[in-house]
């Protein structure tokens, strides 16, 4: 799907992408970015044509965003549980202190709360702060990340969800949902995203 001139597709896809708002038809790719974070997970940006901007489901976007970013969340947190889980540390296994339990928690919670709140949203069809779930998904990204340590920094690892998840904001999110980046949360959160592919 096109959004804001660029798409994110499968890198071996041969479909069509398509701009929801123009209906049926083919889209032009004007240049394929180059990123090697997303090339390792089979996923390619491009940069399409220029088109008029008619958003007829506005709410119904951004509660799909959202609701990508929560799922990629939940798979960087059973990446961080299957990297734990073998691990020992003063003694006694990772995953059994209290930090460690506290973290998967809390944005286990946080998952299940914001799905929930987007099930509300939906079937109200009333207007929601989808800026302010954006923010905790970027934050409780950062947050999650800390339990990978340095591996977290692997190429095709933790930081490319994390990398993957703040594109899809910046892509696919109406400017009123996005992350902003005055927002020192979002800030911290695109820095974090900038040290991908540096090896450790």
């Amino acid at each position: 799907m096109v959004a804001n001139g660029y798409a994110l597709r499968d890198a071996e896809d041969e479909f069509p992408l398509v701009n929801p708002t123009l209906g049926a038809g083919a889209v032009r790719i004007i240049e394929e970015q180059s990123d090697i974070a997303l090339a390792q997970i089979g996923i390619a940006m491009v940069r399409v044509e220029p088109a008029a901007r008619m958003r007829p489901d506005v709410l119904r976007s951004a509660i799909a965003v959202a609701t990508a970013r929560l799922g990629l969340l939940a798979r960087a947190l059973d990446m961080a549980f299957q990297h734990l889980e073998g691990r020992q540390s003063f003694g006694q296994k990772t995953l059994h202190h209290q930090l460690v339990k506290t973290r998967f928690a809390y944005a286990n919670n946080l998952i299940v709360r914001l799905l929930e709140e987007i099930r509300l949203v939906e079937e109200l069809t009333q207007p929601h702060d989808l800026e302010g779930m954006h923010l905790a998904i970027s934050e409780e990204f950062a947050q999650v990340s800390k339990l990978m340590g340095g591996h977290g920094y692997l190429i095709s690892g933790f930081s490319t969800l994390e990398y993957l998840s703040s594109l899809i904001a910046s892509i696919y999110a109406e400017p009123a949902f996005s992350p902003s980046l005055t927002n020192p949360a979002s800030r911290n959160h695109t820095t974090h995203c900038d040290r991908i592919g540096d090896e450790p």
